[in-house]
């Protein structure tokens, strides 16, 4: 969800200046449109959210969430994206960081100050590049519970972080 929130707010502000020269769409040409991209694409079903002037002023579901139960795509749906977020998520902290509002290089703690302190050795450029040694994790299908998807399962953050880039990479142990 940060990531949507991250990258309307970059579009918003390049979309101000085309905003004169811009057709702002009917709703009824808006949902057209969708559906026509739906089936040119072969799309099952999407939720979408229509920002402007930081206000919601659309919100729908189109098509199916899940084709093989028939359930209908709600505002509310909750899509599994896996890797697909990596490319926005890259994009979104490179704008930021272009912006100088961080640094590749700050701690993730800097940013997300709740996290254990052990964790303040982990800098953004570590989590872009995968090498912060956390342990990969998924959400429980049946409970939302966090799962580490790692052999790591038990051990803490102060076990976890610098171990793992050393085990798995080597020759980015070091890297600062």
């Amino acid at each position: 969800m940060l990531i949507c929130v991250v990258l309307l707010a970059a579009g918003a502000r390049a979309a101000e200046a085309h905003t004169a020269s811009f057709h702002v769409p009917s709703a009824r040409e808006l949902d057209a449109y969708v559906s026509r991209e739906m089936r040119k694409r072969h799309i099952p079903g999407l939720s979408l959210a229509v920002v402007r002037d930081e206000r919601v002023i659309k919100l729908k579901g189109y098509g199916l969430a899940s084709v093989e139960l028939g359930v209908p795509a709600t505002p509310e749906t909750v899509y599994q994206l896996a890797s697909t977020t990596k490319i926005f998520t890259g994009a979104a902290v490179m704008l930021l960081a272009q912006e100088g509002r961080l640094s590749l290089d700050d701690p993730v703690t800097k940013l997300l100050p709740e996290l254990p302190a052990a964790w303040s050795v982990v800098s953004v450029r570590h989590c872009l590049t995968h090498t912060s040694g956390l342990p990969d994790a998924s959400l429980s299908d049946d409970t939302d519970e966090v799962i580490v998807l790692t052999n790591c399962q038990g051990a803490g953050p102060e076990d976890i972080v610098g171990g793992i880039a050393t085990l798995y990479v080597p020759a980015l142990a070091d890297v600062k």
